[in-house]
């Protein structure tokens, strides 16, 4: 039981998927964060350009 703990503190395989897992979260809320911040702008502007064609 010591061999494989000890075993599991140097395997490094998940690491990069924890870290991927990081970023896409990070990207998501980023998203979520500009598309709410900026969504009225937007609407008003395809409204406008709608309205206008």
């Amino acid at each position: 039981m010591v061999i494989s703990l000890g075993h599991l503190r140097h395997d490094t395989r998940g690491i990069t998927a924890v870290e991927y897992g990081i970023v896409a979260a990070f990207l998501c809320l980023s998203l979520l964060g500009i598309f709410s911040r900026f969504g009225g702008v937007l609407t008003s502007m395809f409204s406008s350009t709608t309205s206008g064609i």
